[in-house]
């Protein structure tokens, strides 16, 4: 008898563990709108990695947070890697709080400046061979600061994105997309 009760307590401890992992690391998102198509559609799923960008706030930690390497600047470290250009990731919108999903284009240091719907990075024009349907309009020199991102959607002319609303702050990133997985169609890793 106190085997079986051992096991189930093991069983049950072993099922909050990964219960928890799940809820933390694995988020799901539905995509609204036209903003990145082609490379997704209205009402597709998806699956987030919510760890993708797990980081510590090493502002907390005084003169010992000078150990930590924040990669891209500031006051955060991310345990398994900073965003990198062209990371589609879901994040909470600096203006209304929905989530969105959109390219990562620029990171802290960077220069963006577009003209004629051409992205330029740093003083050089970025082939972007996902965007489909480009605009024609111009958006002065923006710098992208420490602890920030510059994001674009892929199709640019129905994309409400950091060229109307400004840099996204890294704190409102929730993931990286990862798994798309309705319609079952669209099953298959985000690329």
């Amino acid at each position: 008898m106190r085997i079986l009760i051992r096991e189930i307590l093991e069983t049950l401890i072993l099922a909050l563990f990964v219960f928890l992992l799940l809820q933390f690391s694995v988020k799901n998102y539905r995509v609204q709108g036209n903003s990145m198509h082609p490379g997704f559609e209205p009402g597709q799923y998806l699956f987030v990695n919510g760890l993708a960008y797990s980081r510590l706030d090493v502002s907390n930690f005084g003169d010992f947070g000078d150990v930590f390497d924040t990669q891209i600047g500031g006051k955060y470290s991310f345990v398994l890697g900073p965003p990198s250009y062209g990371d589609l990731i879901v994040f909470q919108s600096p203006v209304d709080q929905k989530n969105l999903i959109k390219r990562v284009i620029g990171l802290p240091g960077d220069t963006i400046e577009i003209k004629r719907g051409d992205v330029y990075l740093n003083g050089n024009l970025i082939i972007e061979k996902y965007v489909k349907n480009k605009d024609s309009m111009f958006f002065d020199k923006i710098d992208v600061l420490d602890d920030e991102i510059y994001v674009l959607g892929d199709n640019r002319i129905s994309s409400y994105d950091s060229r109307f609303w400004g840099k996204l702050p890294v704190e409102n990133i929730t993931g990286k997309a990862w798994l798309r997985y309705w319609p079952p169609n669209s099953f298959g890793l985000v690329k």
